[in-house]
């Protein structure tokens, strides 16, 4: 399930830490938008994606894949509300070997 958002996701392996990073970059659309506005899209966003989980099965991977990236949102909400990430850089989070992200990353196609 596809859902049109604020950043773009991609995941790069790390060959020095034997660990994967998911590069998270803002669109240009997003990046355009003024501080208040993008608070509010980024909010939108979030509820977007909350109607649309629970309309997937629960043992679904797009439903997993969905709830993490509705909750890398919420934690990036109060630094976008606060104008606190520089939106033209890269943020990278390391998904450790042992993560369930990896083993979603793994079953998802995206790796």
């Amino acid at each position: 399930m596809l859902i049109d958002g604020p950043f773009k996701l991609g995941i790069i392996d790390n060959e020095q830490s034997a660990s994967r990073e998911l590069h998270l970059d803002f669109t240009p659309a997003f990046r355009a938008l003024d501080v208040a506005d993008r608070a509010v899209a980024l909010q939108a966003y979030i509820d977007d994606l909350q109607r649309e989980i629970v309309q997937v099965r629960e043992d679904n991977a797009d439903r997993q894949g969905m709830l993490m990236v509705q909750q890398i949102a919420e934690q990036l909400l109060p630094y976008i509300t606060a104008d606190e990430i520089p939106l033209n850089e890269t943020v990278t989070i390391e998904i450790q070997p042992e993560s369930p992200v990896l083993n979603f990353i793994k079953g998802s196609g995206l790796h």
